[in-house]
């Protein structure tokens, strides 16, 4: 992985990101989120590699600048700066946090936002005003870019009192997420740090062995290779577990390290974090 790495570039937004920051911050992005497809091939991170839905780390051609020029014109709305420059200099969609972002010319392009985003509130529950039946969502402002599974889905407010705010609507509730930029940077630090943490792990044994019995290994020398916090669990605490293994979880690794009873390790175990 080299040196700069965009998800980094802005840590701390202590000055106002113009178009160009946004532009810059996306393209360097893009190149950072293919590499994850090489780095997780074990499908470790959640929406990655699922059957069917997962984004497999691809991401979408850009969407050129007369298509969302016409599309601002259609709807009279100024696609939010974060979005917009997502669109045009990262992709229309693709790889991205849970599933994946929707491909906006499917989900955004033609659909019709003249009718606000009628909530300011941080959180919301339809049950308020209708609590005796079952809720139907139909909130017009939103363009919906995400799904968590579930039911569970993210969605961008385009026309309405907070333009640019991501909701993550999840049952009867509805909550707001914040801004696209930090909802999308903050799946791609996440994702960053939890490759280089597998990584870490996989260095532990030989790669191929890492899925099957692996050479007995000092759980000490495990822990100064990880160099961070973790949690052990056993069949005392959690059913289970087989009575002669331990269970290791290791922070933001998404992979667990099971030892014997004289705490040697004799295998790694993939998991999926979300």
């Amino acid at each position: 992985m080299e040196a700069f790495r965009a998800s980094h570039f802005f840590d701390k937004r202590t000055l106002a990101m113009n178009e160009n920051d946004y532009l810059n911050y996306w393209a360097k992005l893009k190149d950072e989120v293919k590499t994850f497809g090489t780095q997780d091939d074990h499908g470790v991170i959640f929406g990655s590699r699922t059957e069917r839905f997962g984004h497999d780390y691809k991401v979408l051609p850009v969407v050129p600048e007369k298509e969302l020029v016409e599309f601002e014109r259609r709807t009279g709305l100024d696609l939010p700066l974060e979005y917009r420059t997502y669109l045009q200099s990262f992709g229309a969609g693709g790889a991205g946090p849970n599933y994946g972002i929707y491909d906006f010319r499917e989900t955004v392009q033609n659909e019709d936002f003249s009718v606000p985003f009628p909530l300011t509130e941080t959180t919301y529950s339809i049950e308020d005003d209708y609590p005796d039946d079952d809720p139907i969502w139909d909130l017009p402002g939103l363009a919906y870019i995400c799904s968590h599974g579930c039911a569970i889905e993210s969605a961008i407010e385009l026309n309405g009192p907070c333009p640019g705010t991501v909701w993550c609507e999840s049952g009867t509730d509805i909550f707001r997420i914040g801004s696209f930029f930090d909802f999308y940077k903050e799946w791609a630090d996440k994702t960053l740090l939890r490759l280089e943490k597998f990584d870490r792990l996989k260095c532990v044994v030989d790669r191929d062995s890492l899925l099957s019995s692996a050479e007995k290994i000092p759980f000490e020398e495990i822990v100064q290779t990880m160099d961070c916090g973790y949690r052990e669990g056993d069949g005392r605490e959690e059913s289970y577990i087989p009575e002669e293994e331990i269970w290791v979880y290791f922070e933001d690794t998404p992979g667990k390290v099971v030892l014997n009873r004289r705490r040697e390790m004799i295998r790694i175990e993939t998991m999926m974090l979300s």
